[in-house]
């Protein structure tokens, strides 16, 4: 079997069949992050949310993760655990508003990720439920170029044992879209961006931190921007940046530290659309710096219907 310079006890490998796995939007919670940031999967338009009175939206996200390189944490470059994810993310919403706020705007959101990991060598495969999350949002548009908006994630730990993170975890984020109306070239430019923090419960896992004990894992909090030009109708190229950072932890019992962690990701791609309902978009995301985490090497994919 393939050996690598990381060990098998290092807590970059040990996670990475639990947080490589994505568990989309909840892996910031684990010992040692890897690899898609929790809003990596957030592209262009995301939140340019309209204000009406009932609205249904279906999205299902789709990214492919190779995690033959990690950053250790000197923040160099090392051999990963090389395994493959391939993560599903279905998502329902409900957008909704009241007649008495006429620039304000709501939605929840349920969103279940589908995960499948190819450890390296013979090992086998490793594939079911993550963990689901629950999301409700509020937004205000002052303009109809600019929105704004507060939503919390909650992230439940009763997805499959192997893929849970075994905690519960907020996300209190804000958010953001501004896209200029006019004539001129630079009014065809958007901006969404997200703003927010991973809250964890203590893990409830004796294998989180490979010493036997349950662990108190550090807050995250990330960055995400994605700035698109509406080149035609149906044709808009992004581009995507994401940092991410965790401050460190301790184990349980015996208060042993776990190192926290950052990256930086960079990327892009384009969205196509199909109908003013109905878009697909397609990008690359690529870690350009980070410590103690398997680096981002992904291909992402969202399909958006609204009904």
């Amino acid at each position: 079997m393939r050996t690598h310079p990381l060990s098998s006890r290092h807590p970059i490998v040990r996670t990475s069949l639990r947080a490589a796995a994505g568990i989309a939007l909840a892996i910031a919670a684990l010992p040692a992050s890897a690899a898609n940031p929790p809003f990596a999967i957030v592209g262009p338009t995301e939140w340019n949310l309209p204000i009406v009175p009932s609205a249904n939206v279906f999205i299902q996200s789709f990214y492919v993760q190779n995690s033959d390189v990690a950053y250790n944490r000197n923040a160099r470059e090392v051999a990963g655990p090389d395994a493959h994810a391939y993560v599903g993310l279905s998502r329902w919403a409900h957008l909704f508003s009241f007649k008495a706020l006429p620039k304000v705007g709501f939605f929840w959101e349920y969103l279940q990720p589908e995960v499948d990991v190819q450890p390296s060598g013979n090992s086998n495969s490793v594939t079911g439920m993550g963990d689901p999350l629950f999301d409700f949002a509020a937004y205000i548009r002052p303009t109809d170029s600019f929105t704004i908006g507060y939503q919390n994630l909650l992230s439940v730990p009763i997805g499959n044992n192997t893929l849970s993170n075994h905690a519960w975890i907020e996300y209190p984020t804000v958010i953001f879209d501004w896209h200029p109306s006019g004539s001129h070239w630079f009014d065809k430019f958007g901006d969404d961006g997200t703003v927010g923090a991973g809250i964890s419960s203590t893990v409830r896992n004796t294998a989180c931190a490979g010493v036997g004990e349950d662990c108190n894992v550090g807050d995250t909090y990330f960055v995400q921007d994605s700035i698109r030009y509406q080149v035609t109708s149906w044709f808009a190229p992004f581009v995507d940046d994401i940092y991410q950072g965790q401050s460190s932890g301790h184990t349980e019992v015996t208060h042993t530290r776990i190192f926290g962690n950052f990256e930086n990701d960079i990327g892009g791609g384009a969205k196509f659309n199909f109908t003013p309902k109905r878009w697909l978009a397609v990008w690359y995301l690529t870690s350009t710096a980070g410590n103690n985490t398997v680096k981002t090497k992904s291909i992402y994919f969202r399909f958006v219907n609204i009904f």
